[in-house]
């Protein structure tokens, strides 16, 4: 009985890697077509994103006027940190000022943010969270 079991087992084995062989787009959850829609999706071009799409401030540390540290756009700015689209021009132990700048250099929009919001320059509105992460971000 054991012997025949490990017959079936093994049959059964071989059947479903054949299976999945021939038909490499299978899926428990979607139709055929929502996997060749999905594939399509992921063969395009990522969509290239813009600088100053949003800003998001993640976190502020204020020691003093001269003496902070900010979590800006994921990244860790101190007062001697220098970026061509975004400059911070005021620091408070809850709220940070910011001066985002066109692509020219010229001064685009003056923005003040508390830790854990983001400035969609796209609508000109303050939410709460982080919108700069992108789905297949890992951070």
């Amino acid at each position: 009985m054991k012997k025949f079991i490990g017959i079936v087992m093994t049959g059964c084995c071989v059947a479903s890697l054949a299976q999945a062989a021939e038909a490499p787009n299978t899926s428990l959850f979607f139709t055929p077509d929502n996997v060749q829609k999905v594939e399509a999706l992921l063969l395009q071009k990522p969509i290239e994103k813009n600088a100053n799409a949003d800003v998001h401030l993640g976190a502020v540390f204020y020691y003093g006027p001269a003496e902070w540290v900010v979590w800006l756009q994921g990244e860790r700015w101190t007062p001697d940190t220098r970026h061509d689209d975004i400059r911070i021009i005021d620091v408070a132990p809850e709220l940070v000022h910011v001066q985002i700048t066109s692509a020219s250099g010229g001064p685009l929009r003056d923005v003040s943010l508390k830790p854990h919001q983001t400035y969609q320059l796209s609508t000109g509105r303050i939410v709460e969270g982080d919108l700069t992460m992108a789905p297949s971000d890992s951070r």
